[in-house]
């Protein structure tokens, strides 16, 4: 059976929230879904971290918008010491992000009113969102979007993406002409 086409404008428009996580306030957005194509599950959006994160803000509002529209209810969120929620620079720790996603995951079930979860995450939140969905029983779809193997190996790729960020045009892996290089 088709699906009813659903226009931009019957989607609500996203809805700030803050989630308490390992005594961090994250500022998430809640993108209800367009009600004339609500699905049976919500969505849980996990951001990278640090400059692929700002790099892929507006990528990633694009997708929770896209999602709500297609009828799937999704919360992006910020983690502690990132964007506008609220941690000392370098004091979390990875049980600390892992807090803040069972924290946004439940937040979703209650401002969704479902009772099953997709995660979504891209760079270092596609790991997170696989360690967060290993802990719970109520996650029928993992989305890695451009997935990092390990935390090592995220830093690791830190300055190869900075570096190709800082010439406009260029993009990691390309091939280069050092002549045409500012």
């Amino acid at each position: 059976m088709p699906r009813p086409s659903v226009s931009a404008s019957s989607t609500p428009a996203p809805q700030p929230v803050l989630i308490e996580a390992a005594g961090h306030a994250c500022l998430a957005w809640w993108h209800a879904p367009a009600p004339a194509a609500a699905q049976a599950l919500a969505v849980v959006l996990a951001s990278s971290w640090g400059d692929e994160d700002m790099a892929g803000y507006q990528a990633q509002r694009a997708l929770a918008v896209a999602l709500a529209q297609g009828g799937l209810g999704t919360l992006r969120f910020e983690w502690p010491d990132s964007g506008d929620s609220s941690a000392a620079t370098g004091a979390v720790t990875i049980a600390d992000l892992l807090d803040a996603f069972e924290a946004a995951a439940r937040r979703t079930l209650a401002l969704s009113g479902r009772e099953r979860l997709a995660f979504a995450g891209r760079g270092l939140g596609a790991l997170l969102a696989a360690h967060a969905a290993l802990a719970r029983q109520d996650v029928d779809a993992l989305v890695a979007l451009a997935p990092v193997a390990s935390g090592a190996a995220f830093v690791r790729e830190q300055p190869r993406h900075a570096a190709a960020r800082a010439v406009p045009g260029i993009v990691p892996g390309a091939v280069v002409d050092p002549a045409e290089l500012p």
